[in-house]
């Protein structure tokens, strides 16, 4: 019960105090993405990216909580993913339960073992083409299941051949993939996905400035979005340094820091529902 209460309070302060908050800036420049400059393209990009992270992480570590009050035991869906240093490490640490039925379901229907390396490759680009469209039916998502099958092909086949990039450029490389990924998950179409990603790497914003005006122009960016940008890096602090959900429970002992935890965490929840929040895969 203890423990329950705990991973309740967590995935409920992830939701309400974290994704909610980023998911409504980050949809606002959506709904409208090319009219925005280039750092707001980039705050809402990465904001989408954590957001998504959060609140369905914070789904689960909810159900987990629920659960354990009837001594009933789910998996974890999660393990830290954004610590990821390339994309199959990345696929098996998001979304987990749902990785392994495309695996059982999908991926293992393909891949004939022993059969050689066409057929592997050919398994998982079907296993991530199917993921897109079962996500959505638009070419966008069709587009992020290709992209995503041949980043995993690719870092199965330096894993295979014991290629290994220095760790700093491997995982900026593949947290880039993640919101290059997450940009064309979240956009209405792949051409809008097109203009936010052109966007984020113009400099027609910054033409002419030099560094006073550049630094002034990036400190009222600043100082006008300091909230977001406050939540974007404890969100960011916590994906990449903190224990996930299932490193804090699996040697969990109850303690009174624990209560005091949860008691805040809750409180300050509940005190941030002044609307209904639809959890983002309600949608799927």
């Amino acid at each position: 019960m203890m423990l329950g209460i705990f991973l309740f309070s967590l995935g409920c302060a992830k939701k309400i105090m974290l994704a909610d908050p980023l998911t409504g800036y980050s949809a606002a420049y959506f709904s409208g993405a090319g009219a925005a400059d280039t750092l707001t393209a980039w705050l809402s990009s990465v904001g989408y990216t954590m957001s998504y992270y959060f609140d369905l992480s914070g789904y689960a570590d909810m159900a987990l909580g629920l659960a354990l009050f009837f001594n009933i035991k789910l998996p974890h869906n999660f393990n830290s993913p954004y610590k990821a240093r390339n994309f199959r490490e990345y696929w098996q640490r998001w979304h987990m339960t749902l990785s392994k039925f495309l695996s059982d379901y999908v991926f293992r229907t393909v891949y004939r073992k022993g059969s050689g390396s066409f057929n592997f490759y050919s398994a998982v680009m079907v296993t991530f083409l199917v993921s897109g469209i079962w996500h959505g039916a638009g070419w966008q998502f069709v587009l992020w299941g290709a992209i995503n099958g041949v980043l995993v092909c690719a870092s199965h086949f330096m894993y295979r051949r014991k290629w290994k990039l220095p760790f700093w450029l491997a995982w900026t490389l593949t947290f880039a993939g993640v919101i290059a990924t997450r940009i064309l998950f979240v956009s209405k179409d792949a051409e809008q996905a097109m203009d936010v990603m052109r966007s984020m790497v113009s400099l027609r914003d910054f033409a002419g400035m030099d560094f006073a005006a550049f630094s002034h122009h990036l400190l009222t960016f600043g100082a006008y979005h300091l909230y977001t940008i406050v939540l974007l890096v404890i969100a960011m602090l916590i994906s990449f340094f903190a224990p996930n959900s299932s490193e804090i429970t699996k040697d969990f002992v109850p303690r009174y820091r624990h209560a005091v935890a949860a008691a805040l965490l809750l409180g300050i929840s509940l005190s941030q529902m002044t609307s209904v929040s639809k959890f983002l895969y309600f949608q799927f």
